[in-house]
């Protein structure tokens, strides 16, 4: 009998490479440098190729500008979460969306708050670009989170959503819920019964979890804090969580109260770190970027209808 034969041959798609990648300068101030993105140099078959920038703020990948033919582009930048330390990525891709993608960290000093208010007014408009909406959204949603670096040391997760303050128990970790300065810990040692007495104690160690040795040698039960300190620009006082008024206690372990701070006159935000003109501003900031949105969907709206 006759034997019949076929060959299929699979042709694989590389991604763009040999370019180079550079940011000018390295180190900057927030919203008033000017930073240059510049990406040349890189290869490929299948032409024409395109180019992405993006910039790191809150954990996520934002636009400075959307893939296009040019190679370079110029903006500034919101200062980044930890050590004002921002990632801007490139991405190239060829003709078929194959895409090699390079990442070079900045050093961004942070401006004052009056300088922040100025630009963020000067940007919002109903025209605004998808980098400004970028930037604006990142500096006014910004948490100060200098000097947290001890995190992981806590299992928890790095600080994102509060001033100065580490994020949620890591996964399989128990403790004070949200974001907050307290350890957690694994279930089976955090749910292992405490001491219902006062312990003698010469160390946090000869104490139980939850607990600390304090100054008289006790092992005492560990409370919960408020972020900062209030800053020291307030009181740390204690909220149950169920009727909303003032208790005396509220235990690390403990998940019917909560630790909030009350700010002096003058001052306000979870940690009594900003004034209330400063407060004020923000919000009337966030306003401003509202409507700005809203005219935007309006505008798109209608040029969607016109189209159709």
């Amino acid at each position: 009998c006759q034997k019949l034969s076929s060959v299929i041959s699979i042709h694989t798609n590389s991604p763009p490479a040999r370019g180079r990648f550079r940011v000018v300068p390295r180190l900057g101030f927030e919203i008033t440098t000017s930073f240059s993105f510049v990406a040349n140099g890189w290869d490929d078959e299948d032409l024409p190729l395109e180019y992405q920038f993006c910039f790191t703020s809150l954990g996520r990948e934002l636009l400075i500008q959307l893939k296009s033919k040019l190679s370079n582009a110029t903006s500034t930048l919101p200062s980044g979460l930890q050590n004002h330390f921002t990632n801007i990525t490139l991405e190239v891709f060829d003709s078929f969306s194959a895409s090699t993608m390079r990442a070079i960290g900045i050093t961004l000093q942070p401006s004052d708050f009056l300088t922040i208010s100025n630009f963020i007014d000067s940007i919002v408009s109903s025209s605004m670009s998808t980098t400004a909406i970028n930037i604006a959204v990142s500096i006014i949603n910004s948490v100060n989170c200098s000097g947290v670096t001890n995190c992981f040391r806590l299992n928890r997760r790095d600080c994102s959503d509060e001033d100065f303050t580490c994020g949620s128990c890591l996964d399989g970790f128990f403790g004070a819920p949200g974001s907050g300065n307290s350890p957690c810990l694994k279930p089976s040692i955090a749910s292992a019964s405490m001491p219902t007495r006062n312990y003698f104690c010469r160390m946090d160690s000869d104490c139980s979890d939850f607990q600390y040795c304090n100054a008289t040698g006790s092992c005492v039960k560990i409370s919960k804090q408020c972020p900062n300190l209030c800053s020291n620009r307030g009181i740390c006082v204690f909220i149950n969580s169920n009727t909303g008024l003032s208790c005396n206690h509220c235990e690390l372990s403990s998940t019917d109260c909560q630790a909030k701070c009350q700010c002096d006159v003058g001052f306000g935000g979870t940690n009594c770190a900003l004034s209330t003109a400063q407060l004020e501003r923000k919000q009337k900031l966030r306003e401003q970027m509202l409507v700005s949105f809203n005219d935007q969907s309006i505008k798109t709206s209608s040029v969607q209808e016109v189209v159709s």
